[in-house]
């Protein structure tokens, strides 16, 4: 539910993928989830619910890492997902990875998939084509009746030039700092 609830307010509040910072946003993301989980974290802790002894520094890099690789990369990547497409579209397209893992063990260990789960496989990739589809016609009708409306009156309201100042005030940061 609050997956839904994200990818659609991600699409509704983000106009256009020329409108969003996409480094901006994610680092909202975090300071949010900083400033939100810590005391919890802290508190778990002073508890004695959980240990933090078994924690070294080479664990806390490699977990680090995992999570800049893992996380990081693929939730960017879905992002401009929905951004490029539609939440539908690119929710769908995360089941893609069952046929790619299936793809992925075949060609690495040689091993086969069963009957069945290549039939799931077979299933969820017309089910991905299916829906793009549909998202690219229903993108399509609704820009055209856009176009002979004059536009939608029911939209949100641009924070395009919001945006753009943010970025430039972002870059001058950089270029400050060079």
């Amino acid at each position: 539910l609050m997956y839904a609830a994200y990818t659609t307010a991600l699409k509704l509040y983000s106009p256009g993928d020329e409108d969003v910072s996409t480094p901006l946003m994610f680092g909202y993301m975090g300071l949010s989830n900083l400033v939100l989980l810590a005391p919890v974290v802290l508190i778990v802790v002073l508890t004695g619910a959980e240990s933090l002894a078994l924690l070294s520094w080479k664990v806390f890099g490699l977990l680090v890492c995992k999570g800049l690789l893992d996380n990081v990369l693929s939730d960017y990547l879905w992002m401009r997902a929905v951004l490029l497409t539609s939440p539908t579209v690119a929710s769908v397209g995360l089941s893609l990875t069952v046929p790619f893992a299936f793809l992925t063990d075949l060609l690495l260990h040689g091993e086969a998939p069963q009957g069945l789960a290549i039939g799931g496989a077979v299933l969820v990739i017309v089910g991905f084509i299916l829906v793009a589809i549909s998202g690219a016609r229903e993108d399509r009708e609704r820009s055209e009746s856009l176009a002979l409306n004059g536009g939608d009156r029911d939209e949100p309201r641009d924070d395009a030039p919001t945006v753009r100042r943010v970025r430039r005030w972002c870059v001058r940061q950089v270029n400050l700092c060079r």
